[in-house]
């Protein structure tokens, strides 16, 4: 019941935003959102809370910053009045996700998941965090396309 009203609430979300595409600091954003996500995750199911609180204190300028920049995708192309309920739709649909992904790798995750948290943890800059979240990979829950150059000059970020 779970896994169908989760795939229901997904294919809803994603069909709504599959046509909007993301500036390039808001696909970055994006992709810090599901790291820090993912971070909560691994210290919730891994018993890992201090490293988890040692990523968000020496981020937190960032996360506070791109969590506003996802915001302001919303705001951007669904407007300000339910810019921050899609928000809120979109951390629910990621959670939900990343819950599911966790489950298929059963045992595995938290070892893996550690490993990736420590590295996290290893890095110096907001540049090289912006990096590794674009190299991860994960499927997002929404389709995030990057716009082309001419949407990007259409497309003004909300302010």
């Amino acid at each position: 019941m779970r896994r169908t009203v989760f795939l229901l609430a997904a294919l809803a979300f994603g069909a709504r935003t599959a046509a909007a595409c993301a500036l390039p600091q808001e696909k970055a954003a994006f992709d810090i959102a599901w790291v820090r996500s993912d971070m909560m995750l691994t210290a919730l199911s891994c018993s890992v809370d201090s490293k988890y609180n040692e990523f968000i204190n020496r981020f937190r300028p960032v996360l506070i910053a791109d969590d506003a920049t996802v915001t302001g995708y919303f705001r951007r192309i669904y407007g300000a009045s339910v810019a921050q309920s899609w928000h809120d739709r979109y951390v629910t649909s990621l959670a939900n996700k990343q819950s599911e992904l966790s489950v298929a790798e059963g045992s595995r995750f938290c070892a893996r998941h550690i490993i990736e948290l420590d590295q996290i943890l290893r890095l110096h800059s907001v540049a090289q965090l912006t990096t590794l979240a674009a190299g991860l990979a994960y499927a997002q829950p929404i389709s995030l396309p990057v716009c082309d150059a001419a949407a990007q000059t259409k497309a003004k970020p909300a302010g």
